[in-house]
Formats: structure tokens, sequence, C-alpha cells
């Protein structure tokens, strides 16, 4: 199965893995993971599952659902198990920058609204875009970190 990241930046989810799939609906679909993190010790359960560049989040418990989407452009990749993520139009081999990222979201005509300081940029469909100054003092050459979407699990 091949998932476009376009697609999640547009509409703030991916149509092939919606928000609210259970864990073992997720996991059938993805296929194995070897990339998962537990928010504490004691749970049975992993709370993310990362397949390439991309995180998915769950709840601690077994029946947990999809409430969250999380992609980290500079990150280690791992294994992307039954999925291809397809990154049409995004350069995701050298690091994205402030200005990259705008001319991006006009060009695919999705509308963002800036933060004051210049760290994140909203997507409309509620995708969040976070980037970092540490390499910079100018603006627009500011680069991103992560973005991704998370929603209330009660909406799910």
């Amino acid at each position: 199965m091949t998932v476009d990241i376009s697609g999640f930046v547009k509409h703030g989810c991916f149509s092939e893995i919606p928000y609210g799939i259970s864990r073992n609906d997720f996991l059938i679909l993805m296929g194995d993971c070897e990339c998962t993190v537990k928010s504490a010790k004691k749970n049975v359960y992993p709370s993310i599952y990362k397949y390439g560049i991309v995180e998915f989040y769950y709840g601690d418990k077994k029946n947990g659902t999809l409430y969250g989407i999380l992609v980290q452009p500079n990150s280690y990749p791992c294994e992307e198990g039954n999925v291809i993520f397809s990154y049409t139009g995004i350069d995701m081999e050298s690091p994205l920058t402030y200005a990259q990222t705008i001319e991006y979201l006009n060009k695919n005509k999705v509308h963002f609204n800036e933060n004051q300081d210049g760290h994140i940029l909203t997507t409309d469909s509620g995708v969040d875009f976070f980037f970092h100054e540490e390499s910079t003092p100018l603006f627009d050459e500011y680069e991103l970190i992560k973005f991704g979407s998370f929603i209330d699990a009660n909406d799910i």
C-alpha cells in the first residue's frame, strides 16, 4: 500500500489509515513494527509505532485507538512494513526550511496560519509544522523538525 504524505497535509489524516482505527486493525494493515515506544515501563502495549519517518500514536490500553500522527523528516527511519510513504512535492532528503514549507503549502493550495513567533504553521486541516531557529538567525531559513496532527480521543 502506498500512502501519500501530501494527502495527510491537505486533509489532516490518511484516508488509508483513519483516526480511531484499533491497534489490532492497524497492525494487520501496516505489518510488523520493529520501532515501538511504551509511554511507561509498566505498560504492556506500545503507545508509538514508527514506520519510515512517520510515528503513529495510541493510548496505552489494549483496545487503544489511533489519535495522532507525527512525521519527523530528520529522524532515523525505521522499516516501513506493508506501507510505502510517498513524499510527492516534498524533498525529504534535505532539511526543509520555513520558506520552502510555505511555498509547498501555497503551491498545493493548503490554507494555513502562522503563529506570531514563526515557529509553527497550522493548516486548516489541523496539521502543525514545527520549526527551530538554532541552525540560522534568518527567519525564512528556520528548519522543519516535525509536522503532525493529534485529535482529542473523545472525538473518535
